[in-house]
């Protein structure tokens, strides 16, 4: 078989390998490499939880879709400090950052036991167009510089807008953000697993973990979100997006 679509190698935890579909992919429409006529070979690996997908400094091999599970991106700074750069769904994509230099400049990680397809950068220079999901067809690197645009655009809005929010307000935008994205991605807006764990949503958010561990008290205890370990659930979505305003009314009102 010529086209990468059909040409998918699984590699699973003990490096077998079997050949697998695109077409049984879930995540398949949102995709760029669906429908791609290039010989490439994209490759889908297993990966398990606190595993690497790449470190830092390894030579650029591809970009990658998130196709089950969960990941995260994170720098190490000269002194050894770690800063959450960014969290990873089903259906989006990481390890554009290794593009222009050649090097990945994260590392990856998967948060639970999860998978993710590389996509070589010859699958879009060598294949001339892709199959969308509404049954239109475009010039493969028009479908890869797309998809960097919508990445780059989200990553850059919520750096902006968290900057310049109170500590309560970036946790309902964090939540509401991971609530749309989980939508986006086939779970249910309201009830969704917290593939993150509080540390790792702190760094992200540049806030200490007692506040945020604080903040998720105050939000259950006024019934916006109900939390049982990982799994929540928002049961107020209007008062989540309106964050401090509501805060400030259940103040004055007690």
């Amino acid at each position: 078989m010529n086209s990468a679509v059909r040409n998918i190698v699984v590699l699973n935890q003990n490096r077998q390998e079997r050949a697998s579909a695109c077409q049984a992919c879930a995540k398949k429409p949102l995709c760029p490499a669906a429908g791609s006529e290039s010989g490439s070979q994209a490759v889908q690996k297993i990966v398990q939880n606190g595993k690497a997908v790449y470190v830092a400094g390894n030579k650029f091999d591809g970009i990658y879709v998130a196709r089950s599970g969960f990941f995260k991106s994170y720098a190490i700074d000269a002194d050894g400090v770690m800063q959450v750069t960014g969290f990873h769904l089903p259906g989006e994509f990481f390890g554009m950052d290794g593009i222009e230099s050649g090097r990945y400049s994260d590392h990856v990680e998967a948060l639970d036991t999860s998978s993710a397809c590389r996509l070589p950068l010859e699958l879009f220079s060598s294949a001339p167009r892709t199959l969308q999901a509404d049954g239109s067809v475009e010039p493969a690197v028009l479908s890869l510089v797309k998809l960097m645009s919508r990445t780059i655009t989200r990553d850059r809005n919520m750096f902006f807008t968290l900057g310049k929010m109170s500590a309560r307000r970036r946790l309902c935008v964090f939540l509401q953000d991971l609530s749309e994205r989980m939508a986006q991605s086939g779970y249910s807006r309201t009830e969704f697993k917290l593939c993150m764990s509080r540390t790792d949503i702190a760094n992200y958010l540049c806030l200490a973990l007692e506040t945020v561990s604080r903040l998720f008290g105050q939000l259950q205890a006024e019934n916006i979100i109900a939390v049982d370990r990982r799994e929540l659930k928002i049961l107020d979505m209007t008062a989540l997006m309106q964050g401090d305003e509501v805060h400030t009314r259940t103040r004055k009102a007690g």
